[in-house]
């Protein structure tokens, strides 16, 4: 959230996502996971760093301010994160549920409004895809948002124009 206030280039942001990577997936390969966030069935918190640092190294080519970048990997940190810990006081074990949808619907069109009415859309469009079982929403997500945000910045400029 903070980097377009502190980082000028996506050299450092990238290479630290990359090193991430590999410190998530090193205890799946070795079975020394760390089960208070690892699901030893999938190593989705590895993709999600991979895409992190992709998205903002490829991003920063578009758009300086890695605001582009930003939104949709927002979309998946903050917006995952509600819809875990609504999931959580709810039903005290990994699902998905409509709740956790809502919650996330409303966090992504805030953060989406950064972005205009493109982000908005991307917000509530992303907000659905996450619903999608058996699919990496750590991909998913992202990617859809980023796609949403890249059509309207190259097509229908006057749609990312932030409301603050």
């Amino acid at each position: 959230m903070l980097l377009p206030f502190f980082v000028r280039e996506p050299v450092v942001p990238a290479a630290l996502a990359l090193g991430l990577a590999f410190a998530t997936y090193i205890p799946h390969k070795t079975g020394k996971l760390m089960y208070w966030f690892q699901d030893p069935d999938n190593i989705y918190e590895v993709d999600f760093t991979l895409i992190w640092g992709i998205i903002i190294l490829l991003t920063w080519y578009i758009d300086k301010t890695f605001w582009i970048g930003v939104i949709p990997v927002l979309f998946m940190a903050y917006g995952d994160g509600i819809t875990g810990i609504i999931r959580n006081l709810k039903y005290n074990r990994r699902t998905k549920a409509w709740e956790g949808t809502a919650g996330m619907l409303v966090l992504c069109i805030i953060i989406g409004a950064k972005m205009g009415p493109a982000g908005i859309l991307a917000g509530i469009v992303c907000s659905f895809v996450e619903r999608i079982e058996n699919v990496d929403d750590n991909l998913t997500v992202p990617t859809v948002s980023l796609s949403i945000l890249l059509i309207a910045h190259f097509y229908f400029p006057s749609f990312t124009v932030p409301f603050y």
